[in-house]
């Protein structure tokens, strides 16, 4: 458990955790900024294909 938290505190303070580099972390920084534009995508996407699946229900409902 000591090496989760002390690699997590160095993430924050922006030292380099032990057996990783600056350039790593930076990596792995840049792969998670790259990833939130996704996931909201992603989220929005599967709200509409939600909201349009209960409205064809509500649809076929009605006829």
């Amino acid at each position: 458990m000591s090496k989760f938290t002390e690699f997590l505190l160095d993430t924050l303070t922006g030292r380099p955790a032990k057996g990783f580099s600056r350039s790593e972390l930076n990596a792995e920084r840049r792969a998670q900024l790259a990833a939130i534009p996704i996931g909201i995508g992603s989220v929005v996407i599967l709200f509409g294909l939600n909201e349009l699946f209960w409205r064809f229900i509500a649809y076929c409902a009605a006829r």
